[in-house]
């Protein structure tokens, strides 16, 4: 279970802490009431990327920035604050250094650097539940 759909609001001018307390509370009831217990800890490898890049695939794929919000600004400061929110969320993955940057790299050379967390690094497991938690909680 993955937890990326908290870090990205429904709206706007929808705040981290309101976007992921509310998400967080409807993961865990319906955790609750499937009683699926037994959500298990797994690893999180965060993808990142400087803002100009993922503007600029954004661009070449016709992805939610638009020339005009490059122009003012507001893709940026949006794309920046989707990465504030994943490191809050993410930060015990960050800390442990499950981190691939993909700036200057293929889509191929990002996988072979997944895979290498994946085979060769010390397996650090994300506590979802724990953290759930913690976000529902605000924190």
């Amino acid at each position: 279970m993955a937890l990326d759909f908290i870090a990205f609001p429904a709206k706007t001018t929808e705040t981290l802490g309101v976007t992921a307390r509310k998400r967080a509370s409807a993961v865990l009831e319906r955790l609750e009431t499937s009683n699926l217990s037994d959500l298990c800890q797994g690893q999180v490898i965060v993808v990142q990327a400087e803002t100009e890049v993922l503007i600029e695939r954004q661009l070449q794929r016709g992805g939610r920035a638009k020339p005009e919000e490059v122009a003012d600004g507001s893709a940026g400061r949006y794309l920046e604050r989707q990465r504030d929110r994943l490191a809050k969320i993410y930060d015990k993955a960050i800390e442990d250094d499950s981190v691939v940057q993909t700036d200057c790299c293929s889509i191929a050379v990002s996988v072979r650097a997944v895979a290498r967390i994946i085979h060769f690094s010390t397996y650090s497991p994300f506590d979802f539940s724990r953290r759930l938690r913690a976000i529902q909680k605000g924190k």
